[in-house]
């Protein structure tokens, strides 16, 4: 009987640790679909955050929509308006949570939502996203442009004297002009003139040099118009055009060349 008792007592024990573990197992999984990382809690919580963010998106499209047709009806209507539109939508703390450049803005809202907005010449507004804002950045960001140009002239009329020359500056970037100067000087001698151009403009920007003008009695007899692109890694260029004497006098055929 006493042999039987403790038989019995042993499989009592033993199903009860087994149970014991089952029900901690059980609770792990449990535990891990409620709080884990693709949890009930988790997703819950995503959801609501992009409700939040829809609602945000679409207050936000109402400022644009009602900004833009105020500006249609007005044309002393300007971004800056907008963006007081926007702090006054609610959608934001204050005016400080709205922060960028002309035309490229980034506005963090009241639920830490970031947007950006993004408007064109023609004063069409775009609702981008985080990533497309940072390209847009990116794209503006400036360089200091170090352009030196050199007039190599091979063959100079010391009768005649100097000789102006001009060059034309035009630096483009996705069909538009970023950036446009004019240089002159006044050329004395043969050889090497060289004019140095320092300006801040954004980096890739294609820049054409032209000369437009030799003087009367010189002929450019390298390309007239020259292509480099500014970039970050590459902000110091030159452009090289030759000139030279075209041999035809003003009044004195005893010329002195060089």
């Amino acid at each position: 009987m006493k042999k039987y008792l403790k038989s019995k007592s042993g499989i009592t024990l033993l199903a009860l640790v087994i149970t014991i573990v089952v029900l901690l197992i059980l609770a792990g999984i449990s535990i891990t679909a409620a709080i884990g990382e693709n949890g009930i809690i988790h997703k819950t919580k995503t959801s609501v955050n992009d409700q939040t963010r829809t609602m945000e998106k679409t207050t936000l499209e109402v400022v644009v929509t009602n900004w833009s047709l105020q500006r249609t009806l007005n044309d002393t209507i300007t971004e800056e308006d907008l963006l007081n539109n926007i702090v006054k939508s609610g959608l934001v703390e204050d005016r400080s949570k709205i922060t960028g450049e002309e035309g490229l803005y980034k506005v963090t809202t009241k639920n830490e939502n970031v947007f950006g907005i993004k408007i064109d010449e023609q004063g069409n507004v775009d609702i981008i996203t985080v990533e497309e804002l940072i390209a847009e950045q990116e794209k503006r960001i400036k360089v200091e442009m170090k352009a030196q140009i050199k007039v190599n002239v091979k063959s100079f009329n010391e009768t005649l004297g100097s000789f102006p020359v001009v060059f034309t500056l035009e630096g483009t970037k996705n069909g538009k002009t970023v950036y446009q100067d004019i240089v002159e000087a006044n050329i004395k001698t043969v050889g090497v003139e060289k004019l140095n151009i320092t300006a801040n403009i954004p980096q890739d920007t294609k820049l054409t040099v032209t000369q437009i003008y030799s003087g009367a009695n010189y002929q450019v007899i390298s390309s007239k118009t020259l292509e480099q692109t500014i970039t970050k890694e590459q902000s110091t260029v030159d452009f090289t055009f030759e000139q030279e004497y075209n041999y035809k006098l003003n009044g004195n055929s005893t010329a002195v060349i060089k």
